[in-house]
């Protein structure tokens, strides 16, 4: 369908979203949408899936020159001032005042969390990793077995231990790639 659209509409920009799988697994365990296949089973058809859409979004971007572009989460958590600033650049977009003061009310202004299907988020980039704290190493380690190649793919490292997962000082992004 996306082709289709694409071709329609000649100035349609698409925004390709993506997120550490092991950020995923958890929000939807806490969500209570983790299948009941198991966490290996969930994250084999996650990566799977993630797999697929970056082959399709490769392709679409050689036929579809400046048409889509890719952010990852993680970034735009960490510095959503700059990324939200670049985005609406690449979408030809205004960026407006009223719109900076929405993104850093919603992203770090420091106020409390307003829920789980909430947009405000007192720390975005504290929000990104929380995972590393609430998922247990074992739980870990079975996403790297099933995702490793994908985390790869988006610029993370696997967690060498138990606290290397828990200390959030340290990233795990070790490269910027170019999706």
């Amino acid at each position: 369908i996306m082709p289709r659209l694409l071709k329609k509409f000649p100035g349609l920009k698409i925004v390709h979203l993506l997120r550490d799988p092991r950020g995923i697994i958890d929000s939807r365990r806490r969500g209570g949408f983790l299948r009941n296949t198991g966490k290996a089973q969930s994250s084999k058809s996650l990566c799977t899936l993630i797999r697929k859409n970056v082959q399709y979004s490769k392709t679409l971007q050689k036929r579809f020159p400046n048409s889509i572009t890719t952010v990852l989460y993680e970034d735009i958590a960490k510095n959503p001032m700059d990324l939200s600033n670049k985005l609406y650049r690449d979408l030809d977009l205004e960026y407006s005042d009223n719109f900076k003061e929405w993104i850093f009310n919603h992203t770090s202004a420091g106020t409390p969390n307003n829920s789980y299907y909430g947009t405000v988020r007192s720390n975005s980039s504290k929000t990104s990793q929380s995972w590393r704290k609430r998922l247990s190493f074992k739980d870990v380690k079975i996403i790297e077995d099933e995702c490793g190649d994908v985390i790869d793919l988006l610029g993370f490292r696997k967690v060498i231990d138990v606290e290397d997962q828990k200390n959030t000082d340290q990233t795990l992004k070790v490269r910027d790639v170019d999706l």
